[in-house]
């Protein structure tokens, strides 16, 4: 008579996601929500970003816009008491690879600079053709010039 042992009975977790060790503390990697915490939060929080479409509408129908050779930027003083991004890049830029790099200069940008908007205002950046083709601080001097920023205060 021949028995059959199952993994479970082993003590085999292999396969079952649910059996979880507490003493297994989970790895801070660069792009973990912790790891942004223990870094001093330098994240792009929720409450920073436009996130809802109605939210992008009201901007472009109500909003101050201003032009640059490589974005258009729509922007509205808010009562959030804190400035708030959306972004937009057409497929039309460059594929999904292109676009995302375009938006995560432009999350950069605006994460190194929220502290010097002035006042607090909701911003939608959309990138145009040619975009895909500058570094950071081609963003930076483009932007800057556009965006009312005040001097840096200390934290």
């Amino acid at each position: 008579m021949t028995s059959v042992v199952r993994h479970s009975e082993l003590g085999s977790n292999k396969g079952n996601r649910s059996a979880v060790d507490p003493s297994v503390v989970p790895r801070k990697t660069p792009h973990s929500r912790r790891f942004a915490e223990a870094q001093g939060g330098e994240g792009f929080p929720k409450k920073a970003r436009l996130t809802r479409r109605s939210e992008f509408l009201r901007l472009s129908r109500a909003g101050r816009k201003s032009h640059t050779s490589h974005f258009v930027i729509i922007g509205k003083p808010n009562d959030k008491g804190e400035s708030r991004l959306g972004i937009t890049v057409s497929s039309r830029v460059g594929k999904a690879v292109v676009r995302n790099r375009i938006k995560r200069r432009l999350r950069e940008f605006f994460r190194r600079h929220l502290r010097e908007i002035a006042p607090a205002q909701d911003i939608v950046i959309i990138a145009r053709k040619g975009a895909e083709n500058l570094s950071l601080r081609e963003v930076t001097g483009e932007l800057k010039g556009v965006l009312a920023l005040r001097e840096k205060r200390p934290r």
